[in-house]
């Protein structure tokens, strides 16, 4: 562990993040040197969601704990909905077959289940560690908590592009 100098360790002036001076001392050590010194912080986490499905509707009916499921929905979905969204980076005509398994459902029922499988990934957008200081001043730094929370997910994520598109493939009913 680092030393911090003498004139540092004062924490009652620690807590007081207003301090230029406060704010370079603490940005000079790690999340574990701030904790010992003045205490343990709040921490935000902010997930991804999209609009379509609220976690007390219960799960869809299409929803499934499969991502590889998940994603051929998804792109079956995004198929249908690409002409009245704005321009975006997509696989281009090769990630959604000319027909899908998922093509005879309704577009609200592929928008629930997509939007249940967000929520259902646990995907981190945002980890912020903050500390309460003097007079309302408050501290804040970068959590460590990112990518995916959902197992499944993190380890669908771990395999490689073409396993993982074999996968989507196989998850449409007609595999090319």
């Amino acid at each position: 562990m680092r030393s911090v100098p003498r004139k540092q360790v004062d924490l009652d002036g620690m807590r007081d993040f207003r301090k230029d001076d406060t704010r370079d001392a603490l940005n000079a050590l790690s999340v574990g040197e701030i904790v010992n010194l003045i205490g343990a912080p709040d921490e935000y986490t902010e997930y991804a969601s999209v609009s379509g499905w609220s976690e007390g509707d219960g799960r869809p009916t299409l929803a499934s704990e499969d991502p590889a499921v998940m994603q051929a929905i998804g792109r079956c979905l995004a198929s249908r909905v690409r002409s009245v969204l704005p321009p975006i980076r997509t696989l281009g005509d090769a990630a959604h077959p000319s027909a899908c398994d998922w093509c005879d459902y309704p577009q609200a029922e592929l928008t629930k289940a997509c939007s249940w499988s967000v929520w259902h990934s646990h995907f981190v957008i945002a980890d912020v560690l903050e500390w309460q200081g003097k007079e309302g001043s408050r501290y804040a730094r970068p959590g460590t908590v990112t990518g995916y929370q959902n197992p499944d997910w993190r380890r669908f994520y771990t395999l490689g592009p073409h396993e993982r598109e074999r996968r989507i493939a196989a998850a449409t009913g007609r595999p090319a």
